[in-house]
C-alpha cells in the first residue's frame, strides 16, 4: 500500500462525487417540475454518502502516513492492509450505490 492506493482512492472518490453531484442537479430539476421539495430524503441519503466517501478518502491519507509509522510487525501490517481494503470495497459499493440510483432516474416529461 503506497501512493497507487492512495491515488485509486482519489480518483474513486472524484469520480463518485462528480456522479452525486449529478444526480442533486437531477433531484433540483424534478423539484422545479413538481413545484415543490419532495425528495428531501433522497438529498440527505446523497450527502450522507458524499460525505462517507470523503471520510474514506481522508482514512486512506491516514493509512498511507501511518503504515510507514507502525513497526514491521506482520499482524499490525496485515490490519493496517485490511483496513485498506475495506475502505476500498467501501468506496466501491458506495460507487455502484449512486450509479444505480442515476439509472433509477427517469427523464422528466417534456413541456408543452
Amino acid at each position: 500500500m503506497n501512493y497507487e492506493y492512495l491515488g485509486f482512492m482519489s480518483v474513486l472518490v472524484t469520480i463518485t462525487l462528480a456522479s452525486a453531484a449529478n444526480i442533486h442537479i437531477e433531484l433540483n430539476r424534478y423539484d422545479e417540475a413538481l413545484g415543490k421539495s419532495a425528495f428531501e430524503r433522497s438529498r440527505a441519503d446523497l450527502r450522507h454518502s458524499a460525505m462517507a466517501l470523503i471520510a474514506a478518502l481522508c482514512v486512506a491519507l491516514v493509512t498511507v502516513f501511518t503504515k510507514g509509522l507502525i513497526p514491521e510487525v506482520a499482524a499490525r501490517q496485515a490490519a493496517v492492509n485490511g483496513l485498506a481494503l475495506i475502505t476500498i470495497a467501501f468506496s466501491i459499493v458506495t460507487k455502484v450505490d449512486l450509479t444505480l440510483a442515476a439509472f433509477r432516474l427517469t427523464p422528466l416529461p417534456k413541456k408543452l
